[in-house]
């Protein structure tokens, strides 16, 4: 029997509790909640921010998680980098490499 490899995705809760211990996350929920869930290109729906439409990660510790997972993989800074940033951003993420 050949062994089968399962990607599992970030959890939502995972992300949403990030956002607790995250001072940045906390003060962007209250502003998108005082502006009805929209601010530049931030937006809020069912707890989650996102920005330009992918999850925002805030500076919680997210990232050892996706490298870790099936998305992240273990191909490198830069493979995972640009795979994880089609789905996701954070806070500093435009870094050059």
């Amino acid at each position: 029997m050949a062994p089968i490899t399962l990607c599992q995705p970030v959890s939502v809760e995972k992300v949403k509790e990030g956002y607790a211990s995250d001072v940045k996350a906390r003060e962007l929920l209250t502003k998108l909640e005082a502006a009805g869930g929209t601010l530049g290109a931030f937006t809020l729906a069912e707890g989650v921010i996102r920005f330009h439409g992918r999850i925002w990660l805030g500076t919680n510790k997210l990232m050892e998680a996706i490298n870790n997972s099936g998305i992240g993989g273990h191909s490198g800074f830069a493979a995972t980098y640009y795979r994880v940033k089609k789905l996701f951003s954070w806070d500093g993420m435009e870094i050059v490499i």
